[in-house]
């Protein structure tokens, strides 16, 4: 569905705080799935998640969702989210305030996004 808002022109930008709330906790439950099914099936790859100074970035992150997911399941690891899309910070506070304090953490939002 993303993606067809995107091929028509509209897109996350148009989308009301709701939408972006609801896609958001969408993405959380890809990245549990990430976590648990994918990463465990590619060679080395939790092996090298769960070493200290592993770095994992979340392109679009939106309202921060994915990241506080990935920084659950990851717990050496900092997660990086970066995104354009400048009204999706006030939601991605909310998610962190609620977040625990160890996750929120390893969350980071680079200067700018």
């Amino acid at each position: 569905m993303q993606v067809l808002a995107g091929a028509s022109g509209s897109g996350r930008a148009d989308q009301d705080d709701a939408v972006l709330l609801g896609q958001g906790r969408a993405s959380a439950m890809t990245g549990r799935a990430l976590a648990t099914r994918v990463v465990p099936a590619l060679p080395g790859l939790a092996d090298r998640l769960g070493a200290a100074g592993s770095r994992i970035l979340d392109v679009g992150t939106g309202i921060a969702a994915l990241v506080l997911v990935l920084a659950q399941e990851f717990l050496r690891a900092e997660v990086v989210g970066i995104d354009t899309l400048h009204r999706a910070l006030g939601p991605a506070r909310e998610e962190l305030a609620a977040a625990e304090p160890d996750v929120v953490g390893r969350a980071r939002w680079p200067a700018g996004t």
